[in-house]
């Protein structure tokens, strides 16, 4: 049996996008990946988990009421891929900052935080980050 792939999503404070992309993940995708996710606020744990988030989720029979927000400088473990939706952590100095986190590789895709906005943007973000999934599960995607 194939292992599966390794990912960790990262964004703000781990409430809406990287939450999201970890569902998602390991709902859809679970027989081929494993996802985390993390929030680049050192208080991360903190935040509770969108209003909005949970209602994009529940339409997609996506259970996400049991995430409990974390925040990077607390994660340790091995990935195959970092996937950061935010520029707010630059990506070249992610071993010196996360020396905890080891990733093969580190992609920054930038995804708009939809928080504080209007449901159809969830829509489209949640949109945004399953066709980031499937093109990084499936390199022919690309």
């Amino acid at each position: 049996m194939k292992e599966k792939m390794k990912l960790l999503f990262i964004c703000g404070s781990n409430s809406c996008r990287s939450a999201m992309a970890e569902f998602i993940t390991n709902t859809k995708y679970g027989d081929v990946a494993e996802a985390l996710s993390a929030g680049v606020d050192g208080n991360s744990e903190r935040y509770g988990i969108n209003t909005k988030t949970r209602e994009i989720m529940k339409s997609m029979d996506i259970d996400i009421s049991t995430h409990k927000p974390r925040s990077l400088v607390k994660m340790e473990g091995d990935f195959y891929i970092a996937i950061s939706f935010t520029n707010s952590e630059p990506m070249e100095f992610f071993d010196k900052n996360y020396p905890n986190i080891h990733a093969e590789k580190l992609m920054y895709v930038p995804v708009d935080d939809p928080k504080h906005k209007k449901m159809e943007k969830y829509q489209v973000v949640v949109a945004e980050i399953e066709d980031i999934i499937k093109r990084i599960l499936d390199p022919t995607e690309l």
